[in-house]
């Protein structure tokens, strides 16, 4: 029992000493020894009160569980949830403040090249479309009615137009292209296209071609190629061809190309070939059912295809030497006559 006292009095005096005396000595420690009985009073510290400390930490503590406490139910997607609206604020209000310098700063502006105002701020700004080439505004068009067209130029002229909107077309366009000669490019272009624009026809086959194609009525086609008559039919120097319009190629007189003319050429083997292969089938074809059916009367009549086969070489044979026979005495006698 004394050993445990003295244990226990050891235990207490080093809890009291410093460093451990401020960390967890409490406010009164009455320590009973063998010998003598001392009380151990409230302590004082540069900070203040040794009990204040005390009643700070664990007031600081109890704060702190409650306030671990209180997350401990919410999960780490709730907290990212609420950083990202928080950012989401932070940017819509960045966004305002900035708008909000710049149009008291700043007005919005004319473009000099479309003569639109410019908002750069507009989510959907008024921007002039690109003409499309294949899907072209017609109501922008000056469309002329049939009954105002009018052939202008003579045969010699029309001859003449085609001939240049040829050079154009086969010569001028494909060498400015291969220059990188832009603006050169869509000089030539719009020229060709006014020559275009001079002669009527070329709109006219346009319009035929399309009525024959989409079929559009045999009455319309027949007012196209009468209009078409009364205009100076076709141009000097472009085919006539039976299917009634000229495509591309006869207009501008576009020779075959090298690579074309070897597809055709590639073509026709294939075709040759094939027809070949259609008749050797059709041969083996044959064969077959002719063996089929000499193989049957072979089973029925068995030596009966070899008497066949030994009589025709019989009478092959009798004909070779029948006919040896008369041209000698043919002979004999031309050489009687002679004599």
């Amino acid at each position: 029992m004394k050993t445990s006292t003295a244990a226990l009095t050891a235990l207490l005096a080093a809890a009291t000493s410093s460093p451990f005396g401020e960390a967890f000595t409490p406010s009164s420690l009455l320590v009973r020894s063998t010998g003598t009985t001392s009380f151990v009073g409230p302590r004082t510290t540069s900070y203040g009160s040794y009990d204040d400390q005390l009643s700070l930490g664990i007031r600081l503590g109890r704060t702190e569980m409650s306030a671990s406490a209180g997350f401990l139910g919410m999960d780490e997607d709730d907290e990212d949830t609420d950083d990202e609206d928080d950012d989401m604020e932070d940017d819509d209000d960045m966004e305002l403040s900035t708008r909000s310098a710049y149009s008291s700063t700043s007005t919005s502006t004319t473009s000099p090249f479309t003569g639109m105002t410019l908002d750069p701020w507009d989510p959907n700004p008024i921007i002039k479309p690109r003409p499309s080439k294949f899907f072209s505004n017609e109501e922008e068009k000056e469309v002329i009615p049939d009954d105002q067209l009018v052939q202008t130029m003579s045969d010699e002229e029309r001859k003449e137009n085609l001939n240049v909107m040829r050079q154009i077309q086969k010569n001028d366009l494909p060498d400015l292209r291969m220059r990188k000669d832009h603006a050169g490019w869509v000089e030539a272009n719009n020229d060709l296209k006014r020559r275009k624009n001079r002669d009527p026809w070329f709109a006219l086959n346009d319009r035929l071609r399309d009525a024959i194609q989409l079929d559009q009525g045999q009455d319309k086609v027949d007012y196209l190629k009468n209009l078409i008559s009364k205009l100076g039919g076709l141009p000097p120097g472009i085919p006539d061809h039976p299917r009634g319009y000229a495509v591309h190629t006869e207009i501008y007189d576009i020779g075959i190309s090298p690579n074309r003319a070897s597809a055709i050429l590639e073509r026709e083997i294939r075709e040759e070939r094939a027809a070949r292969g259609r008749a050797m089938m059709q041969e083996r074809k044959k064969n077959m059912e002719k063996e089929a059916r000499q193989y049957e009367e072979d089973m029925r009549n068995p030596g009966l295809r070899e008497d066949k086969e030994a009589k025709e070489r019989r009478e092959r044979t009798m004909r070779r030497l029948m006919g040896e026979i008369e041209e000698d005495n043919k002979k004999k006698r031309e050489r009687a006559k002679e004599l």
